[in-house]
């Protein structure tokens, strides 16, 4: 029989708290991207020993807070689209997984746009990004905001192995 495999961010996995946010978003980003700023909210290691004692591990992991504001989006659809977006990248990369007790706040900073399209190159037209208004979030939009968000977590994962490794 097969079981059903959870394809969502836990609660726990979630930075849910006012405090939490404000904390971490006091200090400088710890990395920049064309349209994200990330931050890093510092946890407590928890050792093996606690957390068979306390429970799962799952509440251990890295967790995830997004900052999506009405200015750079003005629909609600559009911000809900990019924050299941966002989450659902951060599920399937290797840096949601680590247990550090710690997390990662993605800011969205400035305003999506969507690439010159080719009609538009084609044509002696002048080249220009056009803001993204409607409904949705297009295919090319999301295929540049997973790409950019995939290189993020994994610089990031990087730095965060580099910290640890000259901690040890």
């Amino acid at each position: 029989m097969l079981q059903s495999v959870k394809k969502t961010l836990s609660r726990v996995q979630r930075i849910r708290k006012a405090d939490e946010y404000s904390s971490a978003l006091s200090f400088r980003p710890i990395h920049k991207t064309v349209h994200f700023s990330y931050y890093w909210l510092k946890g407590e290691p928890v050792h093996s020993v606690t957390a068979e004692i306390l429970g799962s591990h799952h509440e251990y992991r890295c967790r995830l807070g997004l900052i999506v504001g009405k200015r750079h989006l003005p629909l609600a659809v559009q911000r809900n689209r990019l924050k299941r977006l966002l989450r659902e990248t951060f599920r399937q990369h290797p840096i949601a997984q680590q247990r550090n007790g710690g997390g990662i706040i993605i800011r969205l900073h400035a305003t999506l746009k969507t690439p010159p399209s080719q009609s538009l190159l084609s044509h002696s037209a002048p080249q220009r990004e056009t803001r993204i208004h409607g409904g949705l979030l297009n295919a090319q939009v999301r295929h540049i905001v997973r790409v950019e968000i995939m290189d993020a977590l994994t610089r990031l994962e990087q730095k965060l192995l580099a910290q640890q490794s000259g901690k040890a």
